[in-house]
């Protein structure tokens, strides 16, 4: 059974960089484990004017690439460090400014 990550993001359209303070919720204190994992920070990365991708910043994202969705569209998980993801964002899809959600599945526990 997978264990997700749900909470809810708010986007804001800058020019260069955009940084959104989040609050996920934990069930338990064990390190490095993704059924733990919490989000202090995301950041939305522009190109001009069109969101490119977000960096989620936390702890306990374990080692592997989850799936992440933002308002039902997956995104592109391209690096996790455990504290650090990096999702492109699809060109297929343009985001503006408001509430999504952002949901982060991390394998198989």
């Amino acid at each position: 059974m997978k264990r997700f990550l749900i909470i809810n993001l708010i986007l804001t359209v800058l020019l260069t960089l955009s940084s959104i303070s989040v609050s996920a919720q934990k069930e338990d204190k064990k390190a490095d484990n993704p059924k733990n994992a919490e989000i202090t920070l995301v950041e939305v990365i522009y190109n001009g004017v069109i969101a490119e991708s977000l960096t989620i910043h936390g702890s306990s994202f374990g080692n592997e690439l989850p799936e992440i969705y933002l308002d039902g569209t997956e995104l592109t998980a391209v690096s996790n460090t455990g504290e650090q993801i990096i999702a492109n964002l699809p060109q297929t899809r343009l985001f503006s400014a408001g509430s999504y959600r952002l949901v982060i599945s991390f394998g198989k526990n």
